[in-house]
């Protein structure tokens, strides 16, 4: 067993990535971007940003670094047509290259996204123990490497198990909490995956009117990083392309703040400034 976690620790450190966002402030943020083996929490509230990041994210990887993606929906917000309007718009500032080749990356990215919906612990489970989408690909073979998980809602998953109550004394909704827990980490180091999962956020009595994220404090020791979400302002045209024909035509503008991460020593306090736009989290 010691020469088995011996050699998972020097896989490991010899195979993680840094993906990026997409988003230059928030990768900043990230010290680089999200990591493949951890899990990272996109908490705030209600409309704050988590879907679109999620989706810009998702639109990125899938077309740009050419990975594959699976995106677990867990409340109906995935938007296929808004996640096919990000690569577009994305594939659009390519002047370099002719439509036919922008079409041909357009449907080859749509492809490499797996949309998975569950709603209940139970569906999620299924999910992430089956073998589809989450083949371990073989570094000898050209199969594209699987490089993200997003899970969108957590909240909307673990919630009902908890019933109400995210202190200790339901024990079986804890219980419930931490082994679907214990399955994405497991799950993020088999494959080798990043984890992106969205959280809502709770009114916090101890600080007044300030919000912290849900699920109790339990769940608050499962991310590895946390970046907390807020909408400051809508419609702050921007100057190129003002008049796109989409309701993310206008830039929205909306504030990052990284609340816990093991790389930097000022989490917390730092923030940055980032837009949604026809083109995703920018």
């Amino acid at each position: 067993k010691t020469q088995k976690l011996s050699k998972l620790s020097e896989y490991a450190s010899h195979h993680k990535h840094v993906l990026k966002t997409g988003c230059a402030p928030i990768d900043t943020l990230l010290t680089g971007g999200i990591r493949t083996e951890e899990i990272t929490e996109i908490t705030g509230q209600s409309s704050s940003g988590k879907t679109q990041f999620c989706l810009s994210v998702a639109a990125k990887l899938v077309l740009e670094s050419q990975v594959r993606v699976a995106y677990i929906d867990s409340t109906n917000s995935f938007n296929p047509f808004r996640f096919k309007e990000i690569c577009m718009s994305r594939l659009s500032a390519r002047s370099n290259i002719s439509e036919s080749v922008k079409q041909n990356m357009l449907t080859k990215a749509m492809n490499r996204l797996t949309l998975i919906r569950a709603y209940d612990v139970q569906t999620l489970t299924k999910a992430l123990t089956s073998n589809f989408p989450f083949k371990i690909d073989n570094e000898n073979d050209n199969q594209t490497p699987f490089r993200l998980l997003v899970i969108d809602s957590i909240t909307a998953i673990i919630s009902p198990v908890l019933g109400g109550s995210t202190n200790t004394t339901n024990n079986a909704g804890h219980i419930a909490m931490m082994r679907i827990t214990r399955l994405i980490r497991e799950t993020s180091i088999r494959l080798g995956c990043a984890v992106l999962v969205t959280n809502s956020t709770v009114g916090n009595i101890t600080q007044g009117d300030g919000v912290k994220p849900a699920l109790g404090l339990t769940w608050t020791y499962v991310p590895s990083v946390r970046l907390f979400l807020e909408r400051l302002q809508v419609n702050v045209y921007e100057n190129k392309k003002a008049n796109e024909v989409s309701e993310y035509g206008s830039a929205s503008v909306y504030r990052a703040y990284i609340t816990k991460t093991p790389r930097r020593v000022d989490a917390g306090t730092t923030a940055s400034p980032f837009c949604v736009t026809a083109a995703g989290v920018t």
